[in-house]
């Protein structure tokens, strides 16, 4: 009995150290070669013309793999098949009123996927993808070697990255990046607002606006813009992209990857839609914990 007791026991703590939350369950290997993958995302575009989806309708998203056997996927937000997403909310933000939304693309805390680029600008003087991501990230060190396309090129820049980066006191390298990540890629409130909310009383306009006139709770913190459990944050973070521009990415997934944008460009056949593309791989060296 003292035997299967002390093995219940060690059985137990491998349980519990196997259960905490370190980083997942199989490691990227430090001497094994990143897989590099590509993926190439169009502008969202939710427009309708009459009836009909615009010719630069788009409502794919891009969502990172969980594992080496993908290159991710596009999902479409099945929220817009039918244009701008429109929803009803009743009783809300107070007893007896009425609030509708209106979002033409998501915000970063919508997101069916992991990025969506937002718009691209394309000038003489200068060439960038503005995106969202619904993850955490965190910006890279410039490095023009990444101004390629080269698979073998990003390969060596990941392994001198992990080989010659100097970590955070007491933390690995992969520690270090997973802290310095931010959600949404950045704590700055973009200016923009893609969406309406029109609060109603028995179908009669009201002064009540989000964020001015917003009613607040019992302890005097302002309610969610939306009803639980949707979201309690619909801000819009964007991020701007240049060509050659890196960065370290946790997914939606829980997996975490380096990611370099290698084209940004316009389309050469009407209505010339215009797309960013990116090179990624697992992080190097890292392992990944699921959320």
């Amino acid at each position: 009995m003292r035997q299967l007791t002390i093995i219940g026991l060690q059985t137990l703590i491998s349980l519990l150290l196997v259960s905490c939350c370190c980083f997942e369950p199989v490691p990227v290997d430090p001497q094994s070669t990143p897989i590099v993958r590509e993926a190439t995302i169009a502008e969202f575009n939710s427009q309708f013309v009459g009836t009909d989806p615009a010719p630069s309708f788009n409502i794919a998203t891009f969502k990172f793999p969980a594992s080496t056997a993908s290159s991710g996927d596009l999902p479409n937000d099945d929220r817009f098949l039918k244009g701008p997403w429109t929803f009803t909310q009743t009783g809300y933000p107070l007893r007896g009123l009425t609030t509708n939304y209106t979002f033409r693309s998501p915000s970063n805390s919508l997101l069916a996927g992991d990025i969506i680029v937002d718009t691209i600008f394309i000038t003489p003087l200068d060439t960038l993808a503005m995106i969202r991501v619904r993850g955490s990230l965190f910006r890279l060190p410039p490095n023009p070697s990444l101004r390629t396309d080269d698979a073998r090129v990003v390969v060596t820049e990941i392994e001198d990255f992990y080989r010659t980066a100097t970590p955070d006191p007491g933390k690995s390298i992969c520690a270090t990046l997973d802290a310095r990540a931010v959600k949404y890629g950045t704590d700055t409130m973009s200016a923009q607002t893609d969406y309406t909310i029109e609060v109603t009383d028995n179908g009669q306009p009201t002064t009540i606006t989000y964020p001015t006139t917003w009613p607040t709770d019992s302890r005097g913190n302002l309610l969610p813009p939306i009803k639980q459990p949707l979201t309690a944050d619909i801000g819009y973070y964007t991020l701007a992209m240049r060509t050659g521009d890196w960065f370290f990415y946790r997914a939606v997934n829980g997996m975490s990857f380096f990611v370099v944008v290698t084209n940004i460009q316009r389309g050469t056949m009407p209505p010339f839609i215009q797309r960013m593309t990116i090179k990624f791989a697992e992080s190097y060296g890292c392992e990944n914990c699921t959320p």
